[in-house]
């Protein structure tokens, strides 16, 4: 199996150095985007990069720390409703939402699956054509305590 590993910015960073990634991608979720219930912005900002490889059964896991919380809300709310929506979308399933409100979340999400437009179901629904059957998201979270560290990142490469 291919595994892709995906570091949320920014917080997510972190993880190069902890997990010593090498091969490693970008992607953002932001945790104030989900606050302020701007579910169609998360869909759109998704790189081809990240939904191509979840279309084609990639293990795709999505880094990210909290502040003083061991899941963040990009995880916990964020990435659930990206999966809800990847499998309404290419498989015509409901996907069991596991965040923090399990219940109350995925009657919420189907109602904002609901709400979203034409051009941001297409832009999901393009990549359907590359689906193999199983969708392989999960999330490497940890809690800070601590200001972000700085981290060059050109001498990462």
């Amino acid at each position: 199996m291919v595994t892709k590993h995906y570091v949320n910015l920014s917080q997510g960073l972190r993880a190069i150095l902890q997990y010593d990634l090498k091969d490693y991608r970008y992607i953002r979720i932001q945790s104030t985007w989900c606050e302020q219930k701007r579910w169609a912005d998360v869909l759109m900002v998704l790189s081809d990069d990240f939904l191509m490889n979840v279309a084609l059964g990639h293990e795709c896991i999505v880094y990210d720390y909290g502040a003083r919380k061991k899941v963040p809300r990009s995880v916990w709310q964020g990435l659930e409703w990206i999966k809800f929506v990847l499998y309404k979308i290419w498989y015509n399933k409901v996907y069991e939402v596991k965040g923090r409100l399990n219940k109350s979340t995925q009657q919420y999400f189907d109602e904002q699956y609901n709400l979203l437009s034409k051009k941001v179901k297409n832009k999901i629904k393009y990549y359907k054509k590359f689906t193999v059957g199983v969708i392989r998201i999960r999330s490497k979270t940890e809690v800070t305590f601590d200001e972000f560290p700085k981290i060059d990142l050109w001498s990462l490469k």
